[in-house]
């Protein structure tokens, strides 16, 4: 696992305190609207609405971050243990299992087609003995008659 570096997780007080610290700012801000007579543009009733909303919001984005590190952490290419480096396993043990089901494919056309030339010379080698077993006895009848043309001959 060389490069390999674990990261922290954010801690969940940090997560809140990014929350918190967007209510402040949202505080801050609220409060620091007038329009051009001086007068503020949120009222004291919508005010704490929207500090509670914007902190609520800070909280999910600090959730979305720490959430976000983790999965970045997992998908991180040099990382030993990364589901990437875990995807790119697995693409090179399908991509070899693809080249050797294309080698068997190849081979087993190539059986079938030497089974095919097999049962053609057998075939082959069948009419070639039948014509020989045809020959040796025509050869015989002729022998047969030639000893008895020989027999006949001397007696």
């Amino acid at each position: 696992m060389t490069g390999h570096r674990k990261r922290r997780q954010i801690p969940w007080w940090v997560v809140v305190g990014i929350g918190v610290v967007v209510g402040v700012a949202a505080l801050i801000w609220a409060f620091s609207l007038h329009d051009d007579a001086g007068d503020a543009l949120i009222d004291k009733d919508t005010a704490p609405i929207l500090i509670t909303l914007f902190t609520a919001t800070g909280t999910i984005l600090g959730l979305v971050l720490q959430r976000t590190r983790a999965v970045e952490h997992e998908v991180k290419p040099n990382s030993g243990s990364s589901m990437r480096d875990s995807t790119n396993r697995t693409e090179q043990k399908v991509d070899a299992l693809v080249d050797a089901v294309a080698h068997l494919e190849r081979a087993h056309r190539q059986q079938g087609t030497d089974i095919m030339q097999l049962r053609e010379d057998q075939q082959q080698t069948r009419a070639d003995l039948s014509g020989q077993a045809s020959d040796i006895r025509g050869i015989r009848k002729d022998i047969g008659r030639v000893a008895d043309a020989l027999t006949k001959g001397t007696s």
